[in-house]
């Protein structure tokens, strides 16, 4: 059974969405987990592990917000 062009395009789009949110997943759970080691690192007082951790934190936040970015552009909105 082949699939008419339309329901292929609306397929594959789901598919790419899907996909989308599992890495925008992804990268909560890191947030997550480096926020934690930020707060240990503060608690500890341990300064230079702060920084580390705080670029880490920037980082994942950054590709969580193209991630969203990228998956509005292609319905036509940006974040």
């Amino acid at each position: 059974m082949t699939l008419a062009p339309q329901r292929a395009a609306e397929t594959l789009a789901e598919i790419v969405e899907d996909l989308g949110f599992e890495m925008i997943i992804e990268a909560a759970e890191l947030i997550e987990s480096v926020a934690i080691s930020t707060r240990e690192a503060a608690l500890r007082r341990d300064r230079a592990e702060v920084r580390l951790r705080l670029g880490h934190l920037r980082r994942a936040v950054i590709a969580a917000i193209q991630t969203i970015t990228e998956m509005d552009c292609e319905q036509g909105t940006v974040l």
